[in-house]
């Protein structure tokens, strides 16, 4: 469960810039005089706040919000819709190479990736990629302090867990709960599964909670496990960020199967789950105690 900041109230005018014309004349004054006296953007999360009036906000907790089933489906559509439109994109950029961003360069195709030194404290990582629209190689030396973390990009060896560690230039904290999970998840694809990890990250903006989690999916990409890990978030906006290739962007409403009409509904999730071992829920805090349960049921 990972909690950090969200900013609501740019949400909010999220919602009410993605209601095209496709919605309903009563459906949109329904949602604009909802949001207006009670923006329920997120499940038992209700914002008191008047639009032009970003400076005082108060929050309460309320299950029954009249708008929350309303204004998440105008937001789930927006964001779908955009989710399917930089897939194509992207699948068109991948015959090039993957997608990199990187650092003091741009955008960039990814055509080879390894490391040097492997399993001692000098590792780095070789990077040759074509510039966008370019035909000619370069090559570089990645810094993770300079060109941020490695690309989702597979290394002809696996990485061992120090090496992840260095690559995402993890501090103890955040190495020890990534530990945790990387012990797990080479004893899962080797046949001995542990006992579940319970924990919850918390801190603060840029403390580097979803660091962590970013470094977990890497190392599970490098070992061919991705589909051991689902990360999911109630808000499709923090769903998106913590999205990427192997794990697409799923909401907890989508990843479990449940109705946001019907807080009792849920269906079968098995088809998203079954494989998985590690679930990751972030924004736990925007999660009602009564959707936690239903995602535990589902």
């Amino acid at each position: 469960l990972i909690e950090p900041a969200v900013d609501v109230a740019d949400m909010v005018q999220t919602i009410l810039s993605n209601l095209d014309s496709s919605t309903s004349h009563s459906t949109s004054a329904y949602v604009q005089h909802a949001l207006q006296e009670v923006p329920a953007v997120d499940f038992g999360s209700i914002v008191h706040q008047k639009p032009t009036d970003t400076a005082h906000m108060s929050t309460c907790r309320c299950d029954d919000a009249p708008a929350t089933s309303v204004v998440a489906n105008a937001f789930e559509k927006a964001q779908l819709a955009q989710t399917e439109q930089q897939s194509s994109e992207h699948q068109a950029a991948q015959q090039l190479g993957v997608l990199y961003d990187l650092k003091g360069v741009g955008s960039v195709h990814v055509t080879r990736f390894d490391l040097l030194d492997p399993n001692s404290p000098s590792v780095q990582g070789r990077l040759e990629y074509l510039l966008t629209g370019g035909t000619s190689t370069h090559d570089i030396l990645l810094d993770p302090h300079v060109h941020g973390p490695p690309p989702t990009a597979k290394l002809p060896l696996r990485p061992s867990i120090q090496d992840t560690i260095r690559l995402f230039t993890l501090s103890k904290e955040q190495a020890f709960s990534f530990v945790l999970f990387a012990d797990a998840l080479l004893l899962e694809c080797q046949g001995q599964p542990t006992d579940p990890i319970r924990m919850v990250l918390t801190g603060g903006p840029g403390t580097g909670k979803s660091q962590v989690l970013k470094a977990f999916e890497w190392f599970c990409f490098q070992h061919d496990a991705s589909d051991k890990l689902l990360v999911a978030a109630y808000c499709w906006r923090q769903a998106l960020v913590v999205a990427n290739t192997q794990h697409p962007a799923r909401s907890t409403c989508d990843a479990f199967n449940l109705n946001p009409r019907n807080k009792g509904a849920h269906g079968d999730c098995s088809d998203v789950v079954g494989p998985v071992r590690f679930i990751f829920l972030d924004e736990y805090s925007f999660i009602s105690g009564k959707h936690l349960n239903n995602i535990n049921l589902a």
